[in-house]
């Protein structure tokens, strides 16, 4: 149904007939209670229109293939592509690291259309995919390479794609594996999981942030950063500044959008002393 729609209307209009049911869907959910460290104060309303926006958004997922298409192109602003680019013609592997603030779904599906191919590294078992979720993989640019991989039974399959040339998506605010804990500042730190940093550096591959945010009304902007450098990369006594330069990336935009904040990210937030 949602594919017959898409073929039908502009963006706009389909936007337009999807927004009651995702405001109604996104009016049952809880609000957030974000961590202290977040000083200003954040209405409901605001969490309610993100939400509503993030569920919009998932819609997206069902016309991975109409993406690349000048009607969608018009919707996704990109910046630091060439930051992927320029290490792929050096012959360097990429791992993408993200968290999960934002419009974080969409990040593979848009690099795919960009002529991206993206992998994302998952948790659990190949078994667990959905039968949805194997149809939409079929419906992705590049349907010959998968979409995901699962670290609990695909992990030796994992250093083959990256020598490929395909970018290696993985999550930093996961909340399973080894994990560090990266000061932000007197009061705050962050537990951050370890995955994607120990994978770039004994694979020898760049380290690069990205985050997409919603503008409104199926309007993208993802952002790209710089890749994390080369001398935090050496050794695992550098995992800390490693760290620090990816919250460096990410955290003025939490700051400034914390209803973007999923619950998994603001459990991520440690105060350094005791609250109670």
């Amino acid at each position: 149904t949602i594919r017959g729609l898409e073929h039908r209307l502009s963006p706009r209009s389909l936007y337009r007939v999807l927004t009651p049911l995702a405001f109604a869907l996104g009016a049952l959910e809880p609000i957030q209670c974000l961590p202290a460290y977040f000083r200003e104060p954040t209405t409901a309303k605001s969490f309610r229109r993100a939400r509503m926006n993030y569920l919009l958004s998932r819609v997206l997922e069902f016309f991975p293939d109409r993406l690349a298409t000048a009607k969608w192109q018009s919707h996704f602003q990109t910046s630091g592509v060439d930051h992927i680019k320029n290490a792929q013609q050096k012959g360097r592997r990429v791992v993408l690291v993200f968290f999960h603030f934002g419009i974080f779904k969409l990040v593979p599906f848009w690099l795919r259309a960009m002529g991206v191919p993206v992998i994302a590294l998952l948790g659990g078992n190949s078994e667990e995919r959905s039968r949805v979720k194997r149809m939409k993989d079929q419906l992705s640019p590049f349907p010959e390479i998968p979409t995901v991989l699962y670290g609990g039974d695909q992990l030796r399959r994992l250093i083959g794609v990256l020598s490929a040339g395909n970018v290696l998506l993985m999550a930093a605010d996961r909340e399973t594996g080894r994990q560090i804990t990266v000061p932000i500042d007197n009061n705050w730190s962050f537990s951050m999981a370890t995955g994607a940093i120990r994978l770039a550096s004994h694979y020898d591959s760049e380290l690069i942030p990205c985050y997409m945010t919603d503008q409104g009304q199926w309007d993208f902007r993802l952002e790209i950063g710089p890749p994390v450098p080369r001398k935090y990369l050496t050794n695992d006594s550098n995992m800390i500044n490693v760290g620090k330069y990816l919250l460096h990336q990410i955290l003025p935009q939490m700051r400034r959008h914390p209803e973007q904040c999923t619950g998994y990210l603001l459990n991520c937030f440690r105060p350094n002393f005791p609250t109670g």
